[in-house]
């Protein structure tokens, strides 16, 4: 505050303690007087001096309390919580105690909110920290910490309510007693004693603040008070009975009652509220003080926010003491005002002052009402009352609500009969005639409702009639009058006389109050008797019949008759209203339908009720007449009228249950019409006829013929097949026809009407169509509507998308609703159990026939909905499993030869999995010559069968889909096999990347996520399984506990160690079943009722029947034992004695496909058994004991088969090799076989191949199996030397140059040979001896590399487009990928004899990230081997024009791949691998640059210029995968060095190749950076100039910049004479210096980096220039500069440029006279070209460009002949 005026030589103090300083001075003003009591509250030190040996730092922050600016105390106050809470102690904050009463007395009522929220955050952490500490201070806090709670500022109040509670958490009574007597002193003090002077200095506070301060202050004072009185018990309050007695009979109190503040008024009218309730003896005691001042204030409120606390005490003070409207009459009547005050209307609040009426009217004292007229003028003022302005219809039911409650009051007293007489006669008789002539008073009718006045008005005559307080005089004489209104108003009327709308009104609203206090009087009446207005009703409806005709009244008439009917249709039933009716029905009634519609609409209750009456009295011919005539009258009208009257009039009739057959030849014209034309679309009323008239059908009501009902019905059936054909089955034309949608939308409504309106559809729809149209409704809401961003709108028909869609939603919310009615209906029992199953049977086959149709549009998980539903239709559990069973095609053999067809028998899956090796023993092999179909979502039928089933079985629960059966066996426990089944199909399918004849068109359906749902299944099962059999365990365990007592420790140890046994034998027995059910002799029944076991049980026997095709079902099965329970080692010994050695050496045709999923499973448990190993030993004796001719049996026979199984059964008993090769022959004690046996083995192989001819001859299925043989063997043979190596590396190459690649059993072949070729390669990176081996290598190393080359190209080279746009298959993707990273071993000196460097660069594109990046790498020994032999010979013998970078390279890199917008590389998606090739092929370009001559980058340079949009494609790209330019951020790249990268440790992922890109930005801009900055200074899009700028300013520019620096650092200088180099790494600048020694001088250039370097070029300044014309220090100067602008230099070649032009200056070199420089800017050559007429020298680039430019060979200076 003080601050801002304060100027230099200013050394008066500020404003704070200048007050003090003034309020010191005894000449200042008197006003001072008044903060006399309150200056230590207000000024000096006062605060601090009371907190004696506190920390100085937190008497400094208290100190700045004692200013008067809001700010400085916050801080302060802010410090003082941070201090209190961080780094005071307990002892600490205990002795700020002695001074924090005082200090919080005076804070916790400052005007600033938040300085008081501050203290009160201060004083809670006090209070958290010493809680019954603060006890002896407790006194002199409590006052103002009480009153804190009652602060208006929420803030405030709550946080001294929880310091509150938090210091006496149990007793917070026993505390307010203890210090009452303290509170009421402060309480006391505060409102008779402080002043707003007092609290507030007006010097430094506003008028308004004072106020508000003094306002709060008295406020909370009173809050206390009444709190205390609320809380606090009697007897506690009466220990301080004489402080309360001298509070209460201060008068100051009380006049606060008409302070100009209303929240203190309103805190007193709260304080005499609280003692009306809870202390009554204060108020008698203080009544006559209280009277002169309250009663009459409320009548002169003028705050409507505390309105209702005003009249409220006033209620409760009346109630309380009536007297005290005596008392307040002392100078005045206080009645009198009142009046006036009524007379008003409550002028401020209505919805408070008239609810409050009735209780001060039944409180007055009796001198008040015992006066003359009182009531009288009570309530003429009280109805001069409405005319108030705030008087509004929304609130003047309050007024007349307590205006009748008055008038009821009143006529249960025990006043004069007369007095009661004329309230109802006048009072009340004139609100019913105001009720119903509302028009004759035009106030009244603006301000009360209707129904408001009938519905008060109904409640009072009640009220009436049943009170035991209302004498039966008195209602009669109310009766009479009442009666005698309505005859007049209604009855004797002249009709000349009256408006026809005004009776209109007067005939509505009189019935309806009539009906109204009829429904009223009905609760409250015995059955016998008539219940009130009854008998008033009949006599007016009989009057009003008779006169019944065609005038000015009939209007009104017709709407009392049609109200009343409506009610009492009973009252017609009178045989003379009866005769009356006859008549006016061939009369009268018959001119009324002919002439006035609008008139009829209230005539069709009477007549629907007439027509009741006579088929009650089976009066038939008269109301067959009656009804032609009524009929034919209408059928006179316009069709839109007739039909309008028609739905109104059936309608009617419809309501009245009447049984009768009402059609007519007319009504069936006119309803086959509608349904012919359409009608029922383009209009509400004709579909509203249509429903009524369907909706009675098979009923005792008919409005037309069963044959029209039949067209009806037909016509609905023929909508929905051609809109089920045309949205749920494949589109002819691809349009969409929303008339059609709309045409089915309206038939659903009528549909849903008839359902509402009648219930079963089964009951009201003709039986030969029920259920088709139910099942066309279950599909409609289930099958989603073929309607997507592809299918366009028909051309006619103008409707917007979003229209449609919301259409649709209709269209399935109403068939839902639809069928959901028909299922409550089915529930409730309405529907014959019969007629259910027929419809659930009907439901089940037209859901398979359209499950079998492909063409229909259905998903899986939309059928199985369907089926759900189907299933909700019944609560029979034998009936939902027929569905169940119906819905997957019943049985296990349907599957069985649906899979026939979809069975992948490829060997290349071999390479994935050593279960597909089996397919070469397949003898009836499956031919898909059939043309499979699939639907929208590329599924086949047999995997729409599949996940349907799937779906369902999630729908239904595992439990529910496979129920127990009686023997507690699961149903349908085979349905999981065939699902593992087409698992497995699906799996070989993706693997094969088979899109013909495939289970699927598309790899859309992952076996992954199909394996995870049937996992889960049987999971669930076997925890369901677990979880019983712990349960019977704990049973039988109970039972033993019973009989054994209590156990010893030793005991229940022992039980423990049983129980693991227990889990061991339970392990042993499992597993005994298991090979007890593979029996190939017999067949073996299952008694386990384990899931896994019945179904490797159902697999074993298809697989004795049928062979290969359940293999891998029962390969899978086995997985799930496993992990069900762990094979021990001798079960798996038991296998292999008792299941795999008989079987293998019998020969059982199909044995092998059990025996090698099972030898595949047990190998890892077997590694050290001795039965094994002699198993193992039995096979290679087997095989030893082939021959030659054996091998070379005809694949048809047994001996072929013999031969191959043997050797597939000896690898199967290998673990993988690859897996072995990981580990990098860790495990040396690993021995597949001994070495004598292996040795024996691979001799006798060698033995077949003597003859080199051989080799050529043996079946490729044998010669893959020993390839893999071989490569095991390796491991056994590794240190052992002999010929066996070279036999081994020349069966390779054999294999290598013969095998036909183009065939599967061809890449399976090259497969397991290359792996041979790289176990070698592993075996030489090895530590163990293997020299025989490698040496032998080596001498066909050149061959293999060169065979290995070739089968890469062929393998992975992409010709055809197909190709290039077909992911490959995963087993060809391994061969690939395993021959590249064989490839990858090739050695320099063979690598670079190779001429295949085009044809690898069109590997760059093999959709295979490994084979990619090994190619990357090949290509890039090969670019730098040919950039370092370039530059070699462009540097002696110069250019010859052979110098570029590969056209297949850039044949790449020009076209450019598409990038989302959100990039992301997905390793199966062909555009990420032509990504991947791209940004390779772009690392093998600018490797170009790197370490080739000046000369080389120039070409190359050149060659960039040349090349139409390369540059701006790849930038472009590299711009979309780093996020650059996007609304998002781009990808952040400091956490890489972006400036390195190693291509072999690459592997491409989402964030790699983000990397890799911002390595190939960085690597453009530093190589080709004049190229990329003429890019980016040509670059039209503003967008991503400003990101890219924005990017590599923050990114690129640091590391270039940082390499820039770094590199003229480390330069070595010492060949440079006199070249000084100065760099400034915090400016970005570089000096270099020519020092010229004779003279002492220098010549220097100033390069500065721009911060977006290089996109901007570096700025070189010339600096000193000492004896050198300015032109040619120009000269020097731009060749500096064009070396890096042009020719993509760097920033050492621009310093050398200058260098060598100052040098050989000084040298007296000659300079070109074109570009008057030395040192030429293009070539960097010496001027060498003189002319022989003026002797000059010229550069070579620059007088070449000099004749192009001037199109002649002439000198620049002298113009001669060159």
């Amino acid at each position: 505050m003080g601050k801002k005026d304060r100027v230099k030589g200013n050394f008066k103090s500020s404003s704070a303690s200048r007050a003090a300083e003034l309020l010191a001075n005894s000449n200042f003003s008197p006003l001072a007087a008044n903060f006399s009591n309150f200056s230590s509250f207000s000024f000096g030190n006062s605060f601090v001096d009371e907190f004696e040996g506190v920390n100085e730092d937190l008497k400094v922050m208290l100190k700045k309390l004692n200013k008067r600016d809001s700010t400085t105390k916050i801080r302060a106050l802010e410090e003082i919580c941070n201090y209190l809470s961080t780094q005071a102690d307990e002892s600490e904050i205990k002795k700020l105690l002695p001074g924090w009463p005082k200090l919080y007395a005076k804070i916790s009522i400052d005007v600033e909110r938040r300085v008081r929220i501050l203290i009160g955050n201060a004083h809670l952490i006090i209070v958290k920290t010493l809680k019954k500490k603060i006890a002896p201070h407790l006194k002199n806090l409590i006052g103002p910490w009480i009153c804190s709670t009652f602060d208006p500022c929420t803030d405030v109040s709550n946080v001294a309510k929880e310091a509150y509670n938090i210091a006496f958490p149990s007793k917070p009574l026993e505390a307010l007693i203890f210090c009452q007597e303290d509170i009421l002193n402060y309480v006391s003090e505060n409102l008779f004693e402080k002043t707003p002077e007092q609290l507030s200095d007006p010097r430094f506070y506003s008028k308004e603040e004072i106020l508000m301060k003094y306002s709060r202050f008295i406020v909370t004072s009173v809050q206390t008070l009444i709190y205390l009185i609320e809380k606090l018990p009697k007897i506690s309050i009466q220990k301080c009975q004489d402080q309360y007695d001298t509070i209460f009979s201060n008068k100051q109190l009380w006049n606060f009652a008409v302070s100009d503040d209303a929240p203190i008024r309103k805190s007193i009218y709260n304080l005499i509220k609280s003692l009306c309730l809870n202390n009554k003896d204060i108020i008698q005691c203080n009544i006559s003080t209280i009277s002169p001042i309250f009663p009459g204030k409320v009548f002169s409120e003028k705050e409507t926010s505390i309105y209702g606390d005003a009249w409220e005490t006033l209620v409760l003070l009346t109630k309380e003491s009536p007297d005290s409207w005596i008392l307040a009459s002392h100078k005045k009547p206080l009645i009198n005002k009142f009046f006036n005050y009524l007379k008003t209307g409550a002028c401020l609040s209505i919805e408070v002052v008239y609810p409050c009426l009735i209780t001060l009217l039944a409180n007055f004292p009796s001198e008040i009402i015992q006066k003359e007229n009182f009531y009288h003028d009570f309530f003429e003022n009280f109805w001069k009352g409405y005319s108030n302005q705030r008087m509004r219809m929304d609130n003047s039911k309050i007024f007349m609500k307590s205006y009748l409650e008055c008038i009821f009051y009143v006529l249960t007293q025990d006043v004069d009969e007369k007095l009661k007489e004329e309230l109802i006669e006048r009072e009340f008789m004139d609100v019913i005639k105001s009720t119903i002539e509302p028009f004759a008073n035009n106030d009244v009718k603006n301000i009360f409702r209707s129904n408001d006045l009938i519905d008060l008005i109904s409640n009072f005559i009640s009220n009436l009639n049943v009170s035991s307080k209302i004498d039966k005089l008195l209602f009669n004489f109310f009766n009479e009058n009442y009666k005698k209104l309505l005859i007049e108003k209604l009855i004797n009327i002249d009709e000349s006389s009256v408006s026809k709308v005004n009776f209109i009104s007067t005939c509505q609203i009189s019935s309806t109050l009539l009906i109204e206090t009829y429904k009223k009087c009905c609760v409250n009446k015995s059955k016998e008797e008539q219940t009130y207005s009854e008998e008033i009703l009949s006599f007016l409806l009989k009057n009003m019949i008779c006169n019944l005709k065609i005038n000015e009244l009939l209007s009104g008439y017709s709407v009392f008759i049609s109200n009343t009917v409506l009610v009492l249709p009973q009252l017609i039933e009178s045989e003379s209203i009866m005769k009356y009716l006859n008549k006016i029905f061939n009369d009268e009634l018959l001119q009324i339908i002919g002439s006035s519609e609008p008139l009829l609409n209230n005539f069709y209750c009477l007549i629907s009720e007439y027509f009741r009456v006579l088929a009650k009295n089976n009066e038939t011919e008269k109301l067959d007449n009656t009804w032609k005539n009524i009929i034919t009258t209408i059928l006179t009208q316009e069709r839109n009228s007739y039909l309008s009257i028609l739905s109104s009039l059936f309608e009617h009739i419809k309501m009245k249950d009447i049984k009768k057959d009402f059609s007519l030849p007319e009504l069936d014209n006119i309803i086959v019409d509608i349904i012919n034309d359409n009608e029922f679309n383009n209009s509400k009323i004709a579909s509203k006829l249509l429903t009524i008239c369907l909706s009675c059908y098979n009923t005792d009501l008919q409005f037309i013929s069963e044959s029209t009902t039949n067209i009806c019905i037909k016509k609905i059936v023929d909508e929905f097949n051609y809109f089920s054909s045309i949205n749920h089955y494949t589109s002819i034309d691809g349009k969409f026809s929303v008339s059609s949608l709309l045409t089915v939308i309206e038939l659903l409504n009528i549909l849903s009407d008839i359902s509402l309106l009648k219930g079963s559809l089964i009951h009201h729809l003709p039986s030969h169509y029920n259920f088709d149209i139910i099942s066309k409704i279950l599909s409609f809401f289930i099958f989603s509507v073929n309607f997507s961003e592809y299918i366009e709108i028909e051309e006619n028909e103008e409707y917007s998308r979003d229209s449609v869609n919301e259409t649709i939603n209709v269209f399935t919310q109403l068939s839902k609703s639809i069928w959901d009615n028909l299922k409550l209906e089915i529930r409730k029992g309405s529907i014959e159990a019969n007629e259910v199953k027929e419809l659930i049977g009907y439901l089940v086959s037209e859901r398979n026939n359209i499950f079998k149709d492909i063409n229909h549009h259905g998903s899986p998980a939309e059928f199985s909905n369907q089926i759900k539903e189907i299933i909700l239709l019944t609560k029979d559990e034998a009936e939902r499993d027929n569905i169940i069973n119906k819905a997957i095609m019943n049985n296990q053999e349907y599957w069985k030869n649906l899979s026939k067809s979809y069975l992948v028998n490829n060997i290349m899956l071999s390479m994935v999995k050593e279960q597909s090796k089996l397919v070469t023993f397949v003898k009836t092999k499956v031919q898909n010559n059939e043309n499979i179909l699939y639907d929208i979502y590329g599924l086949s039928f047999y995997a729409r069968l599949a996940i349907f089933t799937l779906n369902l079985i999630k729908e239904l629960s595992v439990d529910v889909f496979f129920k127990k059966n009686e023997f507690n066996v699961r149903n349908r426990l085979w349905v999981i096999n065939e699902l593992i089944l087409v698992q497995n199909i699906l799996n070989d399918s993706n693997l094969l990347k088979k899109t013909t004849n495939s289970i699927i068109s598309s790899e859309s359906l992952q076996a992954d996520s199909f394996q995870y749902d049937i996992n889960s299944i049987v999971e669930t099962l076997s925890a369901k399984e677990k979880n019983e059999s712990l349960e019977k365990d704990d049973e039988d365990e109970d039972e033993d506990d019973e009989k054994e007592g209590r156990k010893t420790k030793d005991e229940e140890k022992e039980e423990t160690n049983n129980e693991e046994l227990d889990d061991e034998e339970m392990s042993d027995m499992y597993w005994d079943t298991i090979i007890e059910l593979i029996n190939f002799d017999e067949d073996t029944e299952v008694t386990n009722n384990d899931t896994i076991i019945i179904l490797l049980s159902n697999a074993f026997k298809i697989i004795k029947e049928s062979g290969y095709q359940y293999s891998s079902v029962f390969n899978t099965l086995l997985g799930y034992a496993l992990k069900k329970y762990e094979i021990s080692e001798e079960r798996a010994e038991n296998l292999i004695s008792e299941v795999i050695e008989p079987t293998i050496f019998i020969n059982d045709e199909n044995g092998i496909f059990v025996t090698l999923p099972l030898l595949s499973m047990i190998r890892n448990y077997l590694s050290e058994s001795k039965i094994f190993n002699m198993f193992k030993r039995k096979l290679v004796d087997k095989i030893t004991d082939y021959q030659f001719s054996d091998i070379l049996s005809s694949k048809d026979s047994e001996t072929y088969d013999d031969v191959l199984k043997s050797l597939i059964y000896l690898n199967t008993c290998s673990p993988n090799i690859k897996e072995l090769m990981d580990e990098e022959f860790e495990d040396e004690e690993y021995m597949f076989l001994s070495q004598q046996q292996s040795m024996f083995l691979i001799k006798t192989i060698m033995g077949w191949f003597e003859d080199q001819n051989n080799l050529n001859s043996v079946d490729e299925n044998i010669n893959s199996e020993l390839c893999q043989l071989l490569n095991i063997l390796l491991i056994s043979l590794c240190e052992v030397s002999g010929s066996h190596w070279e036999f081994i590396i020349n069966y390779c190459i054999s294999n290598l140059k013969n095998a036909d690649w183009n065939s599967d059993i061809g890449k399976v072949l090259i497969y397991n040979t290359v792996n041979i070729i790289l176990s070698i390669q592993i075996f030489s990176e090895s530590d163990r001896s293997v020299e025989s081996l490698l040496e032998s290598y080596e001498n066909y190393e050149s061959d293999i590399y060169e065979l290995l080359l070739s089968l890469l190209i062929l393998l992975c080279s992409t010709k055809s487009e197909k190709s290039t746009n077909i992911m490959p298959s995963t087993p060809l993707s391994i061969l690939q990928s395993t021959v590249a990273k064989t490839c990858s071993y090739i050695p320099e000196e063979i690598l670079f004899e190779q001429t295949c460097f085009n044809e690898l660069c069109s590997v760059l594109n093999t959709l295979n990230s490994d084979v990619q990046v090994i190619t990357c790498n090949l290509l890039l020994r090969i670019t730098k081997n040919t950039i370092q032999t370039q530059s070699l010979k462009v540097e002696t013998k110069g250019l010859d024009g052979s110098e570029a970078i590969p056209d297949t390279l850039l044949s790449i890199a020009s076209k450019s791949p598409k990038v989302d917008d959100q990039f992301k590389f997905v390793d199966n998606e062909v555009n990420s691998h032509k990504i991947l090739g791209y940004l390779l092929s772009w690392i093998i370009i600018l490797e170009h640059f790197n370490d080739a001559t000046f000369e080389l980058k120039s070409v190359y340079t050149t060659q960039f210029r040349q090349q139409n949009n390369l540059l701006n494609n790849f930038m472009i790209l590299i711009s979309n995968i780093l996020n650059i330019g996007k609304n998002d951020q781009g990808f952040d790249i400091s956490n890489w060095d972006v400036d390195e990268f190693d291509i072999e440790t690459f592997e491409p992922n989402d964030i790699s190749i983000c990397v890799l890109s911002a390595h190939l930005y960085w690597k453009s801009l530093k190589n080709i950076s004049s190229l990329v900055r003429m890019w980016w200074n040509e670059l039209k899009n503003r967008q991503l100039s400003i990101a890219i700028e924005q990017y590599t300013k923050k990114y690129i520019t640091p590391l270039l910049v940082s390499k820039e620096m770094e590199s003229v650092i480390k330069t070595d200088r010492s060949q440079y004479e006199n070249l000084v180099i100065k760099p400034n790494k915090s400016r970005n600048e570089i000096i270099a210096q020519y020092v010229i020694p004779s003279e002492e001088s220098y010549l220097d250039i100033i390069i500065k980096i721009p911060p977006d370097y290089p996109l901007k070029q570096v700025v070189i300044e010339g600096g000193q220039k000492t004896g050198v014309q300015e032109s040619r220090w120009r000269s020097w100067i731009l060749s500096s500069s064009a070396v890096m602008v042009a020719q993509n230099g760097n920033i050492m070649d621009s310093i050398l440029v200058f260098y060598n032009n100052v040098k050989l200056h000084f040298e007296g070199v000659e300079e070109c006279t074109i570009c008057y420089s030395i040192i030429g800017v293009i070539d960097r050559q010496l001027p060498n070209k003189r002319c022989r007429t003026c002797k000059n020298k010229f550069h070579a680039a620059c007088l070449h460009k000099w004749f192009q430019t001037s199109n002649q060979a002439t000198c620049p200076l002298c113009r001669s002949q060159f």
